[in-house]
């Protein structure tokens, strides 16, 4: 008998946890503000960090420009954006917005793209290990 109650109060929770998580609503951002550094070269995945039920579409931006199948090196999808290869270039804050029938978010992602020749007395290996960078006020405008 109590492992019955114990299986009626375990799917009771599941059916509960899975209600809390499929609530209709506009899309939510886990994070307002993202920072990723990468070395040229690199393939990087940039992630866009919503969540949203009806799941929302989200399209990627660099600017004013729409990320799309035209810009070769770059791939979206729902939760993500790849850039392979990256090049100095690439450097600059990126936007992913998600549209559903509810409202709309969009989420600020930065990339900073450095090349280790440009940086002495760190080896290529330690750079990996670098925190993202704190951008001061000064720095920002």
């Amino acid at each position: 008998m109590a492992s019955f109650l114990g299986l009626v109060i375990l799917t009771l929770l599941s059916v509960n946890a899975f209600a809390l998580t499929a609530v209709k609503g506009p899309p939510r951002a886990e994070k307002s503000d993202v920072k990723h550094v990468a070395k040229v070269g690199d393939n990087v995945k940039l992630l866009c960090p919503i969540q949203g039920y009806p799941t929302p579409m989200v399209t990627w931006s660099k600017g004013t420009e729409v990320i799309n199948y035209a810009w070769s090196r770059f791939r979206t999808n729902k939760r993500h954006m790849k850039i392979k290869g990256v090049v100095k270039e690439d450097t600059g804050v990126y936007f992913c917005k998600a549209i559903n029938g509810f409202g709309n978010v969009e989420i600020k992602v930065e990339l900073i793209v450095i090349n280790p020749e440009d940086l002495t007395g760190i080896s290529a290996d330690e750079i990996s290990n670098l925190s993202p960078p704190v951008f001061a006020r000064q720095t920002k405008e």
